[in-house]
């Protein structure tokens, strides 16, 4: 099951933090989550905020701590719609520039549940529900 992590550690207790260079990032946008993927493997990985800070440094300013797997902090950065290919452009040109074999798409939770390892899925996965949970609370059930 996606949950079992052990021996990894998951802690949500809230902290006022700012993400540090090597710290996870996740942008997340109409519930596809941002990740990068290997040209030959295919395989999944979060990126880390230097990598979407070198493309979009505007990004950062919006980040929000989510939780903690390890002592590794998460961060979530909602993206509007009308940004989300400008930001996929730039990422993508920042790759080609460093003569990465990295891609960067926008991801669906049913892409999430092949990443590896199972703690990385596991936060990707939570990161997409705290995100949902995050839009349905926007308003106040009086005013909608």
């Amino acid at each position: 099951m996606i949950q079992d992590i052990a021996p990894h550690r998951y802690d949500n207790t809230y902290h006022i933090q700012k993400p540090g260079a090597q710290d996870y990032v996740f942008c997340i946008q109409k519930g596809r989550i941002l990740l990068r993927e290997t040209a030959e493997e295919h395989v999944l990985t979060i990126p880390r905020r230097e990598e979407i800070e070198a493309a979009v440094p505007e990004l950062m300013d919006r980040a929000v701590y989510l939780f903690s797997v390890d002592e590794k902090p998460y961060f979530l950065v909602s993206v509007p719609e009308k940004e989300a290919e400008e930001i996929l452009a730039k990422l993508k040109e920042g790759a080609e520039k460093e003569l990465e074999q990295l891609c960067y798409a926008w991801k669906t939770p049913t892409d999430i549940r092949a990443m590896e390892p199972m703690h990385q899925a596991f936060a990707a996965i939570t990161a997409v529900q705290l995100w949902r949970w995050r839009q349905s609370r926007q308003f106040c059930g009086r005013c909608g």
